[in-house]
């Protein structure tokens, strides 16, 4: 359906819906791990994106998308280069998403202050626009930046995460919990308990294939 769309608004010559088309396709690439197909067209449409009043949201986007793409891959250094690229494009109100990848990335290649720094900002960004995902993710990042993954609380906030994201179109981040607390149960011998967060992550997977 999205080729069959993408076909008439080129035909049309409707820039804006073709972008948002092709924007999906990336997106939908993304998710089926075939990062080289979406990575040529996030690349595409920044550089045919020209210059008219969409052209900054739709750089935004794709930047921030070749930076999910490169820290999917382990390349930190370029998805930094592509996050903060997006960031430069994106309006105050719609870049919480990329500063909380930005965080994460920090994160994960251990330039702690760096993470702190930016979750910070997520933070404030995600209260001050009344996010409360974002809140919730934020919450959530701080106990694994700080390596404070036995905490209690951060167990608390797994749970609460699976609850509130699980019924909504973010089926990857409640997945992704449950695959958190199946580990941190088994690490514990709590092996029903782990087994039974393995098989919530395995559903939700299945809920978002049908």
């Amino acid at each position: 359906p999205i080729y069959s769309a993408l076909e008439i608004y080129n035909e049309e010559m409707n820039f804006g819906m073709s972008t948002n088309c092709n924007l999906l396709l990336g997106i939908n690439f993304n998710l089926m791990e075939e990062y080289g197909k979406a990575g040529e067209i996030f690349l595409k449409i920044i550089n045919t994106s020209g210059s008219h009043k969409m052209t900054e949201l739709i750089k935004g986007r794709a930047y921030h998308n070749l930076g999910n793409i490169y820290s999917k891959q382990g390349q930190s250094k370029k998805a930094i280069q592509m996050l903060i690229k997006s960031l430069q494009f994106k309006k105050e109100y719609a870049k919480t998403n990329t500063i909380y990848l930005l965080a994460k990335v920090y994160f994960a290649i251990g330039e702690v202050e760096k993470g702190k720094k930016w979750l910070s900002k997520g933070m404030h960004l995600a209260k001050k626009t009344n996010d409360s995902d974002y809140q919730l993710k934020f919450s959530i990042l701080y106990y694994q930046g700080m390596n404070e993954i036995e905490s209690l609380q951060y167990h608390d906030l797994l749970k609460k995460a699976i609850s509130y994201f699980k019924d909504t179109a973010s089926f990857s981040f409640p997945y992704e919990c449950a695959k958190l607390l199946a580990e941190i149960r088994a690490k514990e011998f709590h092996y029903k308990e782990a087994y039974e967060y393995l098989q919530l992550a395995s559903n939700l997977m299945k809920s978002n294939r049908n």
